[in-house]
């Protein structure tokens, strides 16, 4: 296996055990490159049929607070570019709700989660 495909899968692999942790069913994991990623983990998506923009409930709190720790992974990979708690608030969400559906209030969303789990810490740490 060549570095950069065992960077890629051990990438994945870190998707899907954060996703396991958080008690989210993972479906697949591949290292097989695509036209928008060098590999995929998929997963049930914890916001399917829920509008978190409305929906401010207890039960969509929690499951906001385990989306941003499982997007946690892909955005320490990218930690010296995101400087402020803002900047990586913003780049979970667009990781969580996609380039074109995030919102200031998806934004805000994220930002509660990070403070309310103290994920923040890790990025001060590092």
């Amino acid at each position: 296996m060549t570095d950069d495909k065992q960077r890629v899968a051990y990438h994945e692999a870190a998707h899907a055990v954060v996703a396991l942790l958080e008690r989210v069913k993972v479906y697949s994991a591949t290292i097989i490159p695509s036209d928008e990623a060098e590999g995929v983990t998929r997963h049930h998506n914890l916001l399917y049929g829920r509008g978190v923009e409305w929906d401010a409930s207890h039960p969509n709190r929690i499951r906001m607070e385990r989306l941003v720790r499982m997007a946690l992974e892909q955005v320490w990979q990218n930690r010296a570019q995101l400087q402020s708690l803002d900047a990586i608030a913003r780049e979970i969400a667009r990781i969580i709700f996609g380039d074109t559906n995030t919102s200031d209030l998806n934004v805000r969303l994220v930002k509660m989660a990070l403070e309310r789990s103290n994920s923040i810490a890790l990025f001060k740490a590092a």
